[in-house]
């Protein structure tokens, strides 16, 4: 099938592409197009490489290698702004390979102008994708596409549970439990991806941790999350809760605000806001450790009443904007590969 054929040589960028998908260093890599009898006929591949001073071809290539340079090669040989429909292109790469596969395709679509639609169910292909740009198609019980979903929720609605990137440690239990609750509405895929435990020492139990724990390797990193008021003096490289004060004062001036009509919330707790307003009352005054207590002995635990206050926090203006700083804080360490 050979015989009267020339192979040409696969694009530097191409080769180069292949290097990192593959992971293997091409000094040079060939390309025979084979066609049939029928000059329609799509031209079929087939690769001679080098690598570190030796030659094999296409038949002597696992399958991922072949899949991979195929890939590369079929899609560059398209025209400019083609819609090009994708069956699981992870198929037969080895798992280190499906991350990089996300890059790889990128710069081909925005290199060449092309459009991808891939079919895929694996997580650590597509988790790499931007916001949106994920679907979920099911079956049961009735045929139906889901949009608009992040790649930890499109992994998550496949039982595939995200990675813990990042952890994270608190001062104590009561801002661990806030730490949760605002990542959950700010940013419920990084929530997923974060584990969090908080010091028995404070802020000082705090540095301890970050300064002492080394990452493994790249994939997960610590973070010190500091009080409010830790806030002005800097602190770095830890990040804070929102507001400026202890997460139980940050609490109870959220709720004293409402108490004085300053903002729209309805309580969701047994006897509504007449009761809340009641309990309010008779712990005015009192330490904001106790007050916290009192209020959790009331409705049920300490995390169930911080879960029905992370809203009214997070509505605030400057702990919006507190909030907002710490998920690019967070996001910013999780792993780039």
């Amino acid at each position: 099938m050979l015989e009267g054929l020339d192979p040409g040589d696969l694009a530097p960028d191409l080769q180069a592409l292949a290097s990192f998908l593959i992971r293997k260093t091409y000094s040079h890599v060939g390309v025979y197009e084979i066609t049939g009898m029928d000059e329609e006929e799509a031209a079929t591949p087939f690769f001679e490489v080098e690598v570190g001073g030796d030659s094999y071809n296409s038949l002597s290539m696992g399958r991922g290698e072949l899949s991979a340079l195929h890939l590369i090669w079929r899609l560059d040989r398209l025209a400019s702004g083609s819609i090009v429909l994708i069956e699981e292109p992870e198929s037969h790469l080895a798992v280190y390979s499906h991350d990089a596969l996300v890059y790889v395709l990128a710069k081909i679509v925005i290199d060449r102008n092309l459009s991808l639609i891939c079919a895929s169910h694996t997580p650590s292909f597509f988790r790499r994708l931007p916001e949106g740009s994920v679907a979920v198609i099911e079956s049961s019980p009735t045929p139906s596409i889901t949009t608009s979903l992040s790649s930890g929720e499109a992994a998550r609605q496949l039982g595939v549970a995200p990675e813990g990137s990042v952890h994270l440690v608190c001062e104590d239990e009561c801002a661990a439990l806030l730490l949760g609750e605002m990542l959950e509405l700010a940013d419920p895929d990084l929530r997923r991806r974060v584990t969090i435990s908080y010091s028995v020492d404070g802020e000082s139990g705090v540095r301890r941790i970050v300064e002492g724990l080394k990452t493994a390797g790249d994939r997960v990193a610590v973070i010190g999350v500091l009080d409010g008021d830790q806030r002005a003096a800097g602190n770095a490289p830890h990040t804070f809760l929102p507001g400026d004060a202890a997460p139980e004062i940050v609490l109870q001036q959220a709720l004293s605000l409402w108490r004085l009509g300053g903002v729209e919330w309805r309580p969701p707790f047994p006897g509504g806001a007449q009761r809340l307003r009641a309990v309010l009352a008779r712990l005015d005054g009192i330490d904001h450790h106790d007050w916290i207590d009192g209020l959790a002995s009331e409705y049920g635990g300490k995390a169930y009443v911080i879960k029905a206050l992370a809203p009214l926090i997070a509505s605030g203006a400057a702990e919006g904007a507190h909030l907002d700083e710490l998920v690019i804080a967070v996001r910013s360490r999780l792993p780039v590969v």
